[in-house]
C-alpha cells in the first residue's frame, strides 16, 4: 500500500533534499504519488502492464527533470502528473505510428501479392528460409507477429532499446523477403 501523499510544503522539500544529493529519498516520492500517477494514465493505456510501464516511465522522467520543477509555477504533484499524461500521449502516438507503419506495409503487400496459385510454393519457400535462422531469431519473429508482442513488450524481455528490437525485426524481415524471392525465382526454373 502506498504512503499519503506529501504535502505541498513536504513534497518541495523532498525535492530540495534529492537535488542536493539525498537521491535515495526520490523513492518516498515514488511511493507517495504512483497511485495518483497509475489512476490519470489509466484512461490512456491498453492494459494494467501498460500503467504500470508508463508510470515507471513518468518517474524516470520527473527524476531526470527534477532541476525544471519549480514550486512558483505549481504544485509537485501537477507538474508530475503533466509529465505522466505526456508519456502517455508519446506512446500513444507510437502506437499509432506503429499502427499506420503496418497498414502501409499491408497495402504494398497485399498490392505485389502472389497469385493464389503460387501461394504454396511461398509458403513452402517461408518455412525453408525460417529453418535458415538460428532459433532466437525464429522465437522473436513468433513472439512479435504470432504473438502480437510490440516492439517495446519485446525489448523489455530482451533488455534491449525499442529501437533496436526494431531494427533486428526489420534486418530479420529483410533477409527472409530476400531469401524468399530466390527460392520463388529458383522454383520457376
Amino acid at each position: 500500500m502506498d504512503m499519503q501523499a506529501f504535502s505541498d510544503q513536504e513534497a518541495e522539500a523532498v525535492v530540495g533534499r534529492v537535488l542536493a544529493g539525498r537521491t535515495e529519498e526520490y523513492a518516498g516520492l515514488v511511493d507517495a504519488y504512483q497511485d495518483r500517477v497509475r489512476a490519470a494514465i489509466a484512461g490512456y493505456c491498453a492494459s494494467a502492464e501498460e500503467v504500470e510501464e508508463i508510470c515507471h516511465v513518468a518517474f524516470i522522467e520527473a527524476y531526470g527533470n527534477l532541476r525544471k520543477f519549480d514550486p512558483g509555477r505549481g504544485r509537485f504533484l501537477s507538474w508530475l502528473l503533466t509529465i505522466a499524461r505526456n508519456c502517455s500521449l508519446m506512446e500513444l502516438r507510437r502506437k499509432s505510428s506503429e499502427g499506420n507503419r503496418i497498414a502501409r506495409y499491408l497495402e504494398r503487400v497485399s498490392a505485389s501479392a502472389p497469385a493464389a496459385e503460387d501461394l504454396d510454393e511461398a509458403r513452402e519457400a517461408l518455412e525453408t528460409c525460417l529453418a535458415e535462422l538460428d532459433s532466437g531469431e525464429v522465437q522473436l519473429l513468433k513472439s512479435r507477429y504470432d504473438s502480437g508482442q510490440s516492439s517495446r513488450e519485446l525489448a523489455t524481455r530482451l533488455r534491449k532499446a525499442a529501437a533496436a528490437v526494431r531494427k533486428i525485426l526489420q534486418r530479420l524481415r529483410e533477409r527472409l523477403r530476400v531469401c524468399i524471392e530466390r527460392r520463388m525465382a529458383g522454383m520457376e526454373s
